[in-house]
């Protein structure tokens, strides 16, 4: 019951976070339309799709602007998010969806996705939310996902993610949420929070990490939630209670 109440909550959160980007609408005759249009094939192409979700409705009839989980801009018909959570896709993610360069949202959260996370996520400039947690992705962390600059949410919890944390994490300015609990993510937590202002939750549980909590976590002055659960061989820290009122360790 608590695990469906976090995956609630969790997906509200995205929702929230959907409803100040731009809404569908098409706009015949933009630059790009095709970049867009063989992503999304790609995309499509590297899954099973069990249920035929997609088969039946990313169809060639219809403007991929109006197809299931897909949104575009109000002013041309570019692809602003690829939203299907809780979809039962089964495939991996095709590297053609950095190509989505208008792209603000990409979220996948408990879609049966096996594979890597694509490098050329990096290349999605404009991103702002990035989720693809409950799935079966394996590998490392890419590093290009540090030039996601305008990244507000990381969340990638409940897969089989190996390595280390990026320290390219630390160009990630913007971000507001951190989620990287239940991976095989191992090494010391790096020195990347001073330059994480806006970062309210922060959730590094059940990983292998060990070392010492960086002391720029403790300075951080939104941070509301601090989750460092089932981590192997962590230091405690000093933190303030006023600054991080709800610390679990």
């Amino acid at each position: 019951m608590q695990h469906a109440s976090y995956k609630a909550l969790h997906l509200l959160h995205l929702v929230l976070l959907a409803t100040v980007l731009p809404a569908a609408a098409v706009s015949s005759g933009s630059n790009g339309t095709d970049t867009d249009l063989d992503a999304l094939l790609a995309f499509k192409a590297q899954l099973s799709d069990p249920l035929g979700v997609l088969r039946g409705n990313w169809t060639p009839g219809t403007s991929f602007c109006h197809w299931l989980g897909v949104s575009c801009s109000q002013r041309r018909e570019r692809v602003t998010a690829l939203a299907l959570p809780n979809t039962p896709l089964h495939g991996s993610i095709s590297p053609y969806i950095g190509n989505l360069s208008f792209l603000y949202v990409l979220n996948l959260t408990n879609s049966n996705l096996t594979g890597t996370i694509p490098a050329e996520l990096g290349w999605l400039h404009r991103l702002r939310v990035l989720a693809l947690p409950w799935n079966s992705l394996s590998g490392y962390i890419p590093a290009t996902v540090g030039n996601l600059t305008r990244l507000e949410s990381l969340v990638l919890l409940e897969n089989s993610l190996s390595g280390l944390i990026p320290d390219e994490l630390k160009d990630l300015q913007n971000l507001r949420r951190l989620d990287l609990q239940t991976n095989h993510l191992s090494g010391k937590i790096p020195e990347v929070f001073n330059n994480t202002p806006y970062l309210s939750y922060l959730n590094l549980g059940n990983n292998s990490l060990w070392g010492t909590i960086p002391v720029g976590i403790g300075s951080l002055p939104m941070l509301q939630i601090l989750s460092c659960k089932i981590i192997t061989s962590l230091a405690p820290c000093l933190l303030t209670p006023s600054i991080i009122p709800s610390c679990k360790f």
